[in-house]
């Protein structure tokens, strides 16, 4: 209705990251805010919001909007929240 796109997983922050935050949820904006301020003090954060449920029903294609693709393979830990 809004022409918007919203991909099941979305990935934001630094292309070399080494710490990722995995959201989803109300928190995300928060979280991306925290991680702007971090990357602009020398810190190499992302964030990957989870964005499920948006097509209520539909199963993704096996293969498809992975979770795993959209991490970097510089990440070396990962925190998750519910």
């Amino acid at each position: 209705m809004t022409g918007r796109v919203y991909k099941p997983y979305e990935y934001v922050g630094a292309p070399d990251a080494d710490k990722v935050v995995v959201v989803m949820g109300s928190g995300s904006q928060a979280v991306e805010t925290a991680e702007q301020f971090l990357n602009a003090n020398g810190h190499k954060v992302g964030v990957l919001k989870v964005r499920r449920g948006r097509e209520a029903g539909k199963e993704l294609p096996a293969g498809k909007g992975c979770c795993m693709r959209a991490l970097l393979p510089a990440a070396t830990r990962l925190a998750c929240s519910r």
